[in-house]
């Protein structure tokens, strides 16, 4: 987009060309040499000042929608980036629950997928919903709950057996979270492409 001062050098340009052209085509006389050139000259400012005003109000609208689009991409990141932890703790979970005497990763599991669950629900639903995302971030939530209901269950049987009642609805579970995740990772590059690349979660 043209600058404002190279703006303002093409329309004097432009006027100085009309005014020559008008000044050989008729013989004017002192004080219509000055009307026409005054006249010409007004409505070259005017042109011009019409234009760079235009240009500024798209410049600026340009601005607003690229702020608003980071702040979605940043959103839909953030649930990204959740997704991508609930996966992560379908598997630590249950590896956890299946051998005991490993090092302990969650104090409470059933208590960390509750608590997921609720961030699930209290998170903010305008951005998500405007993004049509909201599928995600209710299956999500299910998972969540779900998960805490697993690991509340059967607290009766070892860990093998544990691992065996639930080992096929635990893995839908998981490969559901890790799909969400990785289709949330491309909404957020579809929004911003390359901006939050690098803030995208992949590990397992």
């Amino acid at each position: 987009m043209m600058s404002k001062w190279l703006l303002s050098y093409v329309g004097a340009v432009v006027l100085v060309g009309a005014v020559t052209v008008v000044q050989n085509v008729w013989d004017l006389d002192k004080n219509a040499w000055a009307s026409w050139a005054q006249a010409i000259g007004s409505a070259g400012a005017i042109g011009v000042a019409i234009y760079v005003a235009k240009s500024q109000i798209l410049s600026e609208a340009a601005a607003r929608e690229e702020a608003s689009r980071t702040e979605a991409a940043r959103t839909i990141l953030s649930l990204q980036v959740m997704a991508n932890e609930l996966s992560r703790m379908c598997v630590l979970s249950f590896f956890q629950r299946q051998d005991p005497a490993q090092q302990i990763i969650y104090a409470d599991a059933a208590g960390e997928f509750e608590a997921m669950a609720n961030m699930f629900r209290d998170f903010p639903i305008s951005v998500v919903a405007a993004e049509g995302r909201m599928f995600e971030l209710l299956h999500l939530r299910r998972i969540a709950l779900e998960m805490q209901q697993i690991l509340s269950s059967d607290a009766e049987l070892d860990g093998d057996q544990f691992v065996r009642r639930h080992r096929v609805r635990h893995d839908e579970l998981h490969r559901s979270a890790r799909r969400l995740s990785i289709n949330l990772a491309d909404a957020v590059e579809a929004i911003a492409p390359g901006k939050f690349t690098s803030q995208i979660a992949h590990h397992l």
